[in-house]
Parts: structure tokens; sequence; C-alpha cells
């Protein structure tokens, strides 16, 4: 269902692509005939196409050490190539396209949204001067923060609350609050139910009024969500894509820049129930903490420390982290990242959720 509600979504895109030109083109007949120019402006709105792109290379060098058993490893390769389209089809109505390939050549579609009065997924559109907005298509759901000052994105909440699905989003925006509540149909089920759209979340973030403390930005907020399960790392351990009930998670966070100058990203995240099958009992929780400043204008020192509450397999114990980014240009930066993860010596193996005969 999922996989037939994207492909939909890009054939959609498409098909609106083609008749926004075929109009535009429509339109400079008509006008030709003698009808009334429109604003340079609104026109230009109302048809712009945008296509950015970003093209990452990796040099690294591993050291792991298992068992008293020590192997190291160095490589050079294409981390990543990025491609979004962006098309604003009138002015309350944008959609948005990312496709990535990596080192291994195959090319995956990222994300795939269409928004109403929204510049993004829980990002309104305040010029439109309405309250409330929507999103819908392929995204991350909105179920945390995921702000991060290094240039790696394997950071611990990240790695244990993010959800990729395809989601209607319904949000408001009421002066300094933003609300949403989000809709899917997630992978992992329960035992024996239906395939339905019964998944859920809901956020609340909260930004401080520019002028309130000169030099000070500041963004808060809290998100739930009805099954943490869906996250890409602990739907892994559901072959099945079953499991015996669903998992309700939690995620808080704190953000904030000193006068451009200097950061801090708090994040914490948590299943709110324990599931165990076959002697495993598993809560996990995270927390990830950073702190970035500029010495110099275009070089940021960034570093981090998280720390989880988990099977060793699944997600590092402690990770540390810190890095040098310099950004050459508008399009260049150049970045030299140490990342440091300590396992527990555990191992979790994937859980077979079979409802036992009665």
């Amino acid at each position: 269902m999922s996989k037939t509600f994207v492909f939909f979504m890009v054939l959609m895109f498409c098909l609106l692509c083609f008749t926004n030109v075929y109009v535009a083109q429509g339109k400079t007949i008509e006008k030709i005939e003698g009808e009334r120019e429109e604003p340079k402006e609104q026109k230009e709105k109302t048809r712009e196409i945008e296509i950015t792109g970003e093209i990452e290379f990796d040099v690294f060098y591993v050291r792991k050490e298992e068992d008293g058993v020590e192997s190291k490893k160095s490589d050079a390769e294409l981390g990543s190539i990025e491609v979004g389209v962006s098309v604003q089809f009138s002015d309350s109505i944008r959609g948005y396209a990312q496709f990535q390939s990596d080192n291994s050549g195959e090319v995956t579609t990222e994300e795939c949204t269409l928004h109403f009065q929204a510049e993004d997924v829980m990002e309104p559109d305040i010029s439109l001067g309405s309250t409330w907005y929507v999103s819908l298509g392929k995204m991350t759901v909105p179920f945390g923060n995921y702000d991060s000052r290094l240039p790696s994105d394997s950071y611990l909440t990240r790695e244990l609350g993010k959800v990729e699905e395809t989601a209607l989003v319904l949000g408001a925006y009421v002066g300094t609050f933003n609300f949403t509540i989000g809709l899917f149909n997630g992978d992992v089920d329960e035992v024996d139910s239906n395939d339905h759209i019964k998944n859920y979340t809901g956020t609340l973030f909260f930004s401080l009024p520019e002028n309130a403390a000169p030099g000070l930005e500041l963004k808060a907020g809290g998100s739930y969500i009805s099954n943490i399960t869906d996250s890409k790392k602990l739907k892994k351990l559901f072959p099945s894509g079953e499991i015996e009930k669903h998992v309700s998670g939690f995620n808080s966070f704190i953000s904030a820049s000193f006068m451009k100058r200097y950061f801090i990203e708090t994040e914490y995240i948590a299943s709110m129930d324990s599931f165990s099958e076959d002697g495993n009992r598993i809560k996990p929780k995270a927390w990830n903490f950073e702190f970035g400043f500029l010495p110099l204008d275009p070089l940021e020192m960034a570093f981090r420390y998280g720390f989880s509450e988990s099977p060793s397999s699944f997600l590092p114990k402690k990770q540390l982290g810190v890095a040098g980014i310099f950004k050459a240009n508008d399009s260049i930066t150049i970045s030299l990242e140490y990342l440091y993860d300590e396992f527990e010596n555990k191992v979790l193996l994937p859980i077979s959720c079979r409802k036992k005969p009665v």
C-alpha cells in the first residue's frame, strides 16, 4: 500500500509539473491576444521551479576492537548524491521531491511531498497569513527534532526514533507555538490485526519571539508516537512485521543559539513501554548533547556526547564526537570529524513475534 501510494504521488507530481508548464504556455498565447498582464512578482511565484543538489565525498579511517581483536580500515568513497526538485504550483500549494544515491549506485526516493500553506513538513508559510497547513506524502514523520552540529547523522536519538513513512500531517501555527497531528500506516503491525491507517504522532514546538531576548534564538518542544517500533532501526528487529502490542514513544528537545556564534542541541527519546520475546526485554532510551561555536567566521568547532540504554547490538552505549567544519563558500564545506562508539558485550537477535497458542 505504501509503495503504491508513493508511486501515485510521484506520478501526480510529474503531471502537475507538465500541467503547470502547459497552462503557462496557454496563458502566454492568450496574453498576446489581449489578456491583461499579471504582476511580474505574482507570475514568478506561481511558476517557480527550483532544483538543488548536494554531493558528499568521504575519506575515512576506522579502528574497531571486538573481543580483544582489533581491525582497521581506511577508504575514500562517494558518500551520497542528493537532488531535490521544488515546484511552486500556486501561492499556497508546493511540491517537493528528493532523490538520493549512495556509493552502491542505487537511487532511492527519500521524500515526495505535497504541501498546502506550508514551506515544508512542520514549516508553515507565514506569509499567507493562515494559521493552519497540510502536508501529504512520503516523509520523515514528525517525531523528534534531529538537529546536529556535526556532519555525521548517526547520532543516537536519530538512530532510535527516525520514522520514514507515507503520512498525512495537519498543522496549526499560533503565535510562537506550532502543533501537528500525523497519520500513517506503519510497517510493524500487531499480531492478527488488519493493515489500516492507525498509527499517529503528535508534536508541540515552541519558538522564542525574535525580539524577546537580544541575540538569543530558542526552539523547544516534545512529540509522541503511537508505535516507535516503526523507526528504521527498531523495525529491523521484527522481520516478520508483527509485534504483540504497539509500543509508544516520547521525545523532547531544546535547540538554542546565542549571537549566532554559540550553539546548543539537546534531545531525549525513549520508548514508553517495554517489549520482550524469547527472553529479550527491551525498553530503549537515548540522549544526545551537542555544543558548537565559531572561533572564526567560516570555521565551526562542534562536540557531541550521547548515551543510551539499549541492547548493544542495536545502539552504542556511549558516543563521543568532535568535528571541525570549514565553510569555504556557499557551495563547498570541508569537515574533519572524529567519532567514538562504545558498545556493551551483548547480542540481540531479530525478534520473531508469534502469538503463543492458548
